[in-house]
């Protein structure tokens, strides 16, 4: 009995000693081995190259794998670079749902990165090729919780100064019963601009369309010209496709900024928008801006598409109205017809009004009213509160010619020189110069912000024909 029994123990103790021996190996040399064959397939299914330089780090209970040092590198052709400190991966034995689908969860922790955007608009991201050519899936698996720290981001546009995207923190997590949330706190610098934000939205990832639905981005200027500003834009939905094309619909804005000390507030609504390849669009469905010049004005927009790119944003059609209230007197500006380009690099406003009209005091009536209109180009440069131009303009048999100025910082801050054919300044005395036969026209435009300087070709005041006159109004140093 003892005789038979001897070699089954033998055959038993070596059995256990190939175990041992082999997971000391597998312990031992099982982490670079299994780094050499995940490179393999990563680098199998992402342009350019991937570098893995600390071993593979596994746990079976519950199931999870860690990697540190990963590297990316664009293909030869390209530019762009993407280094992760640690990325960990775990899931649960009994953690798969209906569908079969393992729930994972991922951390990642310390990316730096580095991105170009190329002539096309596209920003050259690793994304995989077609499983197709790979072979199926060996596990299918669902994204339920993934979790961003530490993170620096480099994005060099066509043709714009560099913007850094500081990730504090990025949270995204799901569960069978409730949409997938995603939450990002983030800081974007450009040159010596600062704004801290957070991202909060429902999220949604079919078929490599990432969707969110609602959304709201939140913005805080910290230095630079952003230095107290801020916004906030709420969507219905956001969708960014493969190709980096992102859409949104029914977006609200609401923002403040400050200009020379003084506040500047924009609300906006937009019925659709879309950035694809370095262009931007929008359909603006409301727009109402309010600036300081000293006193309130307010610009309101309707239906009007927004453009821009790298370099310029523009408004066409420019139409909708100016309200100026002052102390003693209001104006409100009709614009039917115009477009808009603001330069992005040197920060001026270039405006052509092709038809515009103007309700202004009636000097002759106090509860009256005067309609002018006319035509008006030139550029502003908003941050300054400055600007100049031409402007031609008609009220009843009075036509206009001649160049407008505007500075914030001035009082007045309007100013208009030129000329005019004909002037019949009886017809603009307020009745009580009437009665008392003491001439005061204009008077009642003297409490509007505005300087004139008019060379009247034919001049008529209380019977008087003069020719080649010259009125002033508000003026400093008559001359």
């Amino acid at each position: 009995m003892t005789a038979r029994i001897r070699p089954l123990f033998v055959i038993l103790i070596g059995l256990f000693l190939a175990i041992g021996v082999g997971g000391a190996v597998l312990w031992q040399f099982g982490g670079a081995w299994a780094g050499r064959v995940l490179v393999a397939q990563l680098e199998a299914r992402l342009p350019g190259r991937v570098t893995l330089g600390a071993p593979v780090h596994w746990q079976l209970f519950p199931p999870a794998v860690q990697l540190a040092d990963i590297g990316w590198r664009a293909p030869a052709n390209q530019r762009g670079r993407i280094d992760i400190a640690e990325l960990n991966v775990r899931t649960e034995w009994a953690g798969a749902g209906a569908t079969g689908a393992r729930p994972l969860r991922i951390v990642i922790a310390g990316v730096r990165a580095e991105l170009f955007q190329d002539a096309a608009g596209q920003w050259g991201l690793p994304l995989p090729g077609n499983s197709e050519t790979h072979g199926a899936q060996a596990l299918a698996w669902t994204l339920a919780g993934l979790t961003l720290d530490d993170s620096r981001v480099l994005l060099h546009p066509q043709a714009a100064a560099p913007v850094t995207l500081n990730i504090e923190r990025a949270g995204f997590s799901s569960a069978d019963d409730a949409d997938a949330q995603l939450n990002v706190s983030l800081q974007i610098e450009r040159r010596d601009d600062a704004a801290q934000g957070t991202l909060a939205a429902s999220l949604e990832v079919a078929e490599g369309v990432v969707s969110l639905a609602p959304f709201t981005l939140t913005l805080k200027g910290e230095r630079g010209t952003l230095a107290g500003a801020s916004a906030q834009i709420d969507g219905a939905r956001m969708r960014v496709d493969p190709a980096g094309t992102a859409s949104a619909e029914a977006v609200t804005a609401r923002a403040q900024i400050t200009l020379d000390a003084q506040p500047v507030e924009l609300q906006a609504d937009f019925a659709d928008a879309r950035l694809a390849a370095g262009e931007f669009a929008a359909t603006i469905a409301r727009f109402d801006l309010t600036l300081p010049l000293p006193a309130d004005a307010t610009l309101s927009l309707r239906e009007a598409l927004v453009s821009a790119n790298a370099d310029a944003l523009s408004v066409a059609p420019l139409a909708g109205t100016v309200h100026w209230q002052g102390a003693e007197a209001a104006v409100d500006i009709t614009l039917a017809e115009g477009d808009a380009r603001y330069d992005l690099a040197e920060q001026w406003l270039d405006v052509t009004l092709r038809d515009w009209r103007a309700e202004v005091p009636d000097p002759a009536s106090p509860e009256g009213r005067v309609t002018l209109s006319g035509t008006l180009d030139g550029r502003f440069w908003p941050g300054e509160l400055r600007g100049a131009g031409n402007v031609q303009a008609q009220a009843e048999s009075s036509r206009l010619t001649g160049q407008w100025q505007i500075d914030g910082r001035q009082n007045p801050w309007g100013r208009v020189q030129g000329g005019i054919d004909t002037l019949d300044l009886d017809r603009w005395l307020p009745p009580q110069a009437k009665k008392s036969g003491q001439a005061a026209p204009l008077d009642a435009w003297r409490d509007l912000p505005l300087q004139l300087d008019l060379r009247v070709g034919a001049l008529r005041w209380q019977g008087l024909r003069v020719r080649d006159a010259r009125l002033q109004l508000n003026a400093d140093v008559p001359g």
